[in-house]
């Protein structure tokens, strides 16, 4: 897993913000004191359940992320990680070389990529003249070889994607992923948080 080209942003601004449920006047400049620092740490040590900290829904960032199939499944699953753009199978998995240059580390290194490879080969020629058996699998047509090679790629496959979200939505995958057993993978995401904005403060509450 990789991660650069990251961007904040409202920061300061939510930080603020995390103040306004106890003021009746209007909102003044952005400057921050002491007290809004205090404050947005205190409310980021609340329960989560209280929704005190939902100021930190204002913090975006975004950020181009590698990662492998398996990982983007379990991803997918929180409520703000709005994915701006990726790389596409679709589009582009027939003109790659060599799949095992796409794969992780993790990824046997056998029969199957090598045949995958030769299918995207086939697939590039053009033509496809008659039925093919690959593995007992009958192949008809070119969309019944291009299913074949997209459901055969290993779960190791890795792809870039941007990505779109908030230290709320952080917090959460902090306390849930930062002890789970794809260490790799989790453990590299979850690290990388911590080196965030007043991360300390304001996501992971002073633990490692």
């Amino acid at each position: 897993m990789k991660i650069k080209n990251v961007k904040v942003y409202g920061l300061e601004e939510s930080i603020k913000a995390s103040g306004y449920p106890m003021k009746t006047d209007e909102p003044e400049e952005f400057i921050l004191d002491s007290n809004d620092y205090a404050r947005a740490k205190n409310l980021s040590n609340t329960p989560k359940s209280s929704g005190h900290s939902n100021f930190r829904k204002g913090i975006l960032i975004s950020f181009d992320i590698k990662y492998p199939q398996y990982w983007s499944l379990q991803f997918q699953r929180y409520n703000f990680a709005e994915i701006v753009s990726s790389q596409s199978k679709m589009h582009k998995l027939m003109s790659i070389k060599n799949v095992k240059t796409q794969c992780n580390r993790f990824v046997l290194q056998n029969v199957m990529l090598d045949r995958i490879n030769w299918l995207i080969e086939v697939y590039n020629k053009g033509g496809f003249d008659e039925e093919i058996i690959v593995d007992n699998i009958l192949i008809k047509n070119k969309l019944d070889l291009f299913y074949t090679i997209i459901s055969s790629l290993p779960m190791g496959y890795e792809m870039w994607m941007r990505v779109t979200t908030n230290y709320e939505q952080l917090s959460t995958i902090y306390y849930q992923r930062k002890n789970h057993k794809l260490k790799h993978d989790w453990g590299y995401f979850c690290n990388w948080i911590k080196t965030l904005p007043m991360a300390k403060e304001l996501i992971t509450r002073g633990n490692v």
